[in-house]
């Protein structure tokens, strides 16, 4: 990426990457007018947006995390998301991809006509936990929303060429859920959890290394949704796989990149389905 100069921003010490032949380190702020090689554009213009991405990380703020309010057993869907070798990252490079999820899964949900805002969502460091709302249309997230996050993806590739690539594992079930002290409780979020973690999941991620998406999705999921076929959904994208955690066996069936059939004709189903 080459030699690395800083910027001072908010107590914070920020590598922006600088030309080859230059070799100074030159703290500045972000108000002074400092030359950035075009080819770094893109990744300057994020740092300098750190604050947001942090002020966006803090629950609740700008609307980004729903309260959820339900006080008895309910039922709905949990989407969990995970950043591929995050810990691997340095702090900026975390930091950075951070902001490049959450700003891809906003893009993808409004490209799919969903309201982010109103998602109930639970940060996990390298990824979230995210409750959609009652009535949201479980067909139009495994389909539109997985489909448009797989968009989103491949242009952020090609828009910061020179930053951590962000490849990502999704995982859907919809079950029961509960309201508990430190977030959601129920079969929901522990099933979504572990097909998220499955060494399936992982390893389908890492042998196909131009893909950015891998999809899991509990076996309920496939039975009741994918296998209708509504808005295109493919089953043939999917194979089954298991993983067993903490002595409990999980069933799900998993997809590289969209489970969408291009030429598919798209059936809507009805509100709720």
């Amino acid at each position: 990426m080459g030699i690395f100069h800083s910027h001072l921003f908010a107590n914070w010490q920020v590598p922006i990457p600088r030309s080859q032949h230059s070799g100074r380190y030159t703290p500045v702020t972000f108000r002074q007018k400092t030359y950035v090689d075009g080819a770094f554009a893109p990744l300057f213009n994020e740092v300098k947006e750190l604050s947001n991405a942090i002020q966006m990380a803090i629950p609740g703020s700008q609307g980004r995390n729903a309260v959820y309010q339900h006080r008895d057993l309910s039922y709905g869907l949990v989407a969990a998301v995970d950043i591929e070798n995050f810990s691997r990252a340095n702090t900026l490079g975390q930091v950075l991809l951070q902001k490049r999820l959450s700003r891809v899964l906003d893009i993808a949900a409004r490209r799919a006509r969903l309201d982010r805002a109103s998602w109930y969502c639970q940060p996990r460091g390298d990824g979230e936990l995210a409750v959609l709302p009652h009535g949201v249309r479980v067909a139009t997230v495994l389909a539109d929303f997985t489909d448009r996050l797989v968009e989103a993806l491949a242009q952020s590739t090609m828009t910061y060429l020179d930053g951590p690539r962000l490849r990502i594992r999704v995982a859907m079930h919809h079950g029961t859920l509960a309201p508990g002290a430190f977030g959601p409780a129920g079969d929901a979020p522990i099933v979504a959890c572990r097909l998220l973690d499955a060494a399936a999941a992982r390893a389908a991620l890492r042998a196909n290394p131009t893909a950015n998406l891998v999809l899991v999705i509990s076996d309920r999921l496939y039975q009741d949704v994918i296998q209708t076929r509504f808005n295109g959904l493919e089953p043939a994208r999917f194979r089954p796989i298991r993983t067993t955690a903490k002595g409990a066996t999980y069933c799900g069936y998993l997809c590289v990149g969209t489970p969408r059939d291009p030429g598919a004709t798209q059936l809507r189903p009805a509100a709720g389905q």
